[in-house]
């Protein structure tokens, strides 16, 4: 809400209508090309990312438990795909 406000309060500076509108219509337009880009990529493009990176650090904890719990019980290794089965 605070990036729209801000968003909406530089539209008319980066119309620019009135005298002196060439100097600021620039940084108004700077302004909002630099807001609308850093929030897209804080609420879209980081958590993504994220969910990515995270999944994969899941994975492999969650294979490297099944091992473990395996070699404990004198069992053979579990192949990776029997236990994205067997966890899902």
């Amino acid at each position: 809400m605070t990036t729209l406000a801000t968003l909406l309060g530089f539209l008319p500076l980066a119309i620019g209508l009135g005298e002196g509108s060439e100097v600021r219509s620039p940084m108004a337009i700077t302004v909002i090309g630099g807001l609308a880009v850093s929030t897209l990529l804080t609420l879209v493009v980081i958590p993504v990312v994220y969910e990515l990176v995270d999944r994969k650090a899941d994975a492999y904890y969650v294979e490297r438990r099944a091992r473990k719990d395996n070699r404990a019980e004198g069992e053979a290794d579990v192949p990776a795909h029997d236990l994205a089965e067997s966890h899902s």
